[in-house]
């Protein structure tokens, strides 16, 4: 009753080349990347003998959840910023005459503007006029708005530091005994469950009351304490200019986050 059955693979580059090309590749058995040349194929088999095999490995649900809870709060204050350049001719010399790229323009940026954008509950604390830089000739633009930033991030730190108290009212109170879900993964709550028992969620830079919450999502559901700077094409532009600029100012240029989507 056996139904299981085999089929017989004569040719594994076969078996793997895609499309319709005719073009051979020769492909190593074990993590299945391929070569132009059988010769380099060889010479990536006694490094990839080193390592295990590789197995996608799915996951036992079926389905994936939100669960990044903090991303739910509403960031208070962020900035908009964008540079302005303008083209410059790159001195050419004789040992630059024969080479097969030739830099003949650079862009120099002559210029930023930038606007803090707060919430309804801190537009009036808070002094966010449009600010515009124009180079002064000392070709030290990037450095500028990095301090720039600064002297805002330290303006703007009273309010990244607000911790209101919880404004309850008798309705949001009733409304949160009645509660059965958690407002922010609304799964059921769970008394025994020290994770999953009810607590109240509130937003602590207004103290308003969002909703019934289990203890261990209201405690993922952390406070924004950052102030994001936002660019259109940071990646494909404006960071050219700011790159060294911020090697000079900051020790960690690890948290630079970039929307990957062109508009």
């Amino acid at each position: 009753n056996d139904t299981t059955h085999f089929v017989l693979v004569k040719s594994l580059n076969a078996l793997l080349r895609r499309g319709n090309t005719r073009r051979t590749k020769h492909y190593c058995e074990r993590c299945f990347h391929g070569f132009e040349e059988a010769q380099n194929l060889e010479k990536h088999r006694p490094s990839c003998l080193r390592f295990k095999p590789q197995a996608i490995k799915f996951p036992e649900d079926n389905y994936l959840y939100f669960k990044n809870y903090r991303k739910m709060v509403q960031c208070p204050v962020y900035i908009v910023a964008d540079f302005e350049c303008y083209v410059k001719e790159v001195p050419q010399t004789e040992s630059t005459e024969f080479k097969a790229t030739q830099k003949l323009k650079e862009h120099e940026p002559c210029g930023y503007a930038y606007k803090v954008v707060l919430s309804e509950e801190f537009a009036g604390d808070y002094d966010s006029e449009l600010v515009v830089y124009r180079d002064s000739g000392d070709g030290k633009v990037a450095d500028s708005f990095i301090v720039s930033l600064h002297e805002e991030a330290e303006r703007l730190a009273p309010i990244l530091e607000t911790q209101k108290e919880m404004q309850l009212s008798p309705e949001q109170e009733l409304a949160h005994k009645a509660a059965t879900v958690c407002w922010l993964c609304l799964d059921p709550f769970i008394v025994d469950d020290e994770e999953k028992k009810k607590c109240h969620d509130h937003c602590h830079y207004t103290g308003k009351y969002l909703g019934a919450a289990h203890q261990n999502c209201n405690a993922e559901r952390q406070k924004n304490t950052r102030i994001p700077v936002v660019f259109h094409n940071l990646k494909g532009y404006d960071a050219h200019m700011l790159i060294k600029a911020l090697a000079k100012h900051e020790d960690d240029l690890s948290d630079i986050r970039i929307t990957a989507t062109t508009m």
